[in-house]
């Protein structure tokens, strides 16, 4: 009788402090990294650590380790009213049956310890190539400055619509490396610039929004597509100009999926672009500067991250 009541003992016992020996929390599993976002930001903000183990394309998301039945119990609770489907894994294979419902066999209890040193969810998730493309407003103001005489000209628009495309590269740092196109245009004017940047990319904040601040400069190239004086000039009708320019941007990227961000930006641009009218073939020894030193531009745009 002692025996029999000794073999329980052992039985009850033993399991119990094999699997109180070291816990983890099988959480969720996702193969999206945005969801992987998520679910760090909402353990952490239980006060629990996230574990990961990834196999192929699949994320699995752990909570540990729990030196106590007791802690790990309690972080449970916490866990299932967010992901009602978490249990308690062991990292120790047992060596005694415990006792078991038939919906949880053995060899669920049983898993290797998820690895917790290293683990970052973090802007560097969406590391690598993009390409992207935005429209915006821009604002192209002008100044006309009198040499000599009296010019009349026609007042140039200085707002129309903005197109943007662009590529480049996440780096693990934050530091984003991108080149572009733009053309910004109305009715009298466009300009065609090629440009390339360099940003630093912040957060993400808020699970999903990452501000960015960053410098570009390039190469922009004028086209006129009316006659800026107010009089008829023979072979003056070219007052194209190109120039080099410099500016700066700062923006917000929001991720709406794993491939895809939203982006809204303004960028600010120095430049130099002058047409020099000249009125002296009529005898009248007029001579003045249109110039475009500045854009500003407003864009919204979609980008793909591969």
């Amino acid at each position: 009788m002692k025996a029999v009541v000794l073999a329980l003992l052992i039985t009850i016992i033993f399991p119990s402090v094999s699997i109180a020996a070291s816990k983890y929390i099988k959480v969720t599993n996702t193969t999206s990294k945005t969801k992987l976002r998520k679910i760090k930001s909402k353990l952490s903000s239980m006060g629990l650590k996230m574990a990961l183990k990834t196999k192929k394309r699949t994320y699995y998301v752990y909570s540990g380790p729990f030196k106590s039945s007791k802690s790990a119990n309690r972080a449970l609770r916490k866990i299932k009213r967010y992901f009602p489907y978490a249990r308690i894994m062991n990292t120790k294979k047992k060596k005694r049956p415990s006792r078991l419902s038939p919906k949880q066999p053995e060899k669920d209890l049983i898993y290797k310890k998820p690895n917790d040193t290293k683990v970052k969810v973090d802007n560097n998730i969406k590391n690598g190539y993009f390409i992207g493309a935005g429209i915006g407003y821009g604002m192209t103001p002008s100044t006309h400055e009198i040499v000599s005489g009296t010019v009349e000209i026609n007042t140039p628009t200085d707002t129309g619509l903005s197109y943007t495309i662009d590529s480049g590269y996440t780096f693990e740092n934050g530091l984003v490396l991108s080149f572009a196109y733009m053309n910004v245009g109305n009715s009298d004017m466009s300009f065609n610039n090629i440009y390339g940047s360099l940003d630093y990319k912040f957060g993400p904040y808020y699970e999903n929004l990452s501000p960015y601040i960053g410098v570009l400069g390039g190469y922009s190239m004028l086209k006129w597509k009316t006659e800026p004086l107010k009089v008829t000039v023979d072979n003056d009708s070219n007052n194209d100009s190109t120039s080099f320019f410099s500016g700066a941007q700062f923006g917000i990227m929001y991720d709406i999926f794993d491939s895809f961000s939203l982006y809204t930006a303004y960028q600010f641009m120095l430049m130099g672009h002058v047409a020099n009218l000249d009125l002296t073939k009529l005898g009248e020894g007029a001579k003045s500067k249109l110039q475009h030193n500045t854009i500003h531009n407003l864009n919204f745009g979609l980008r793909m991250n591969f």
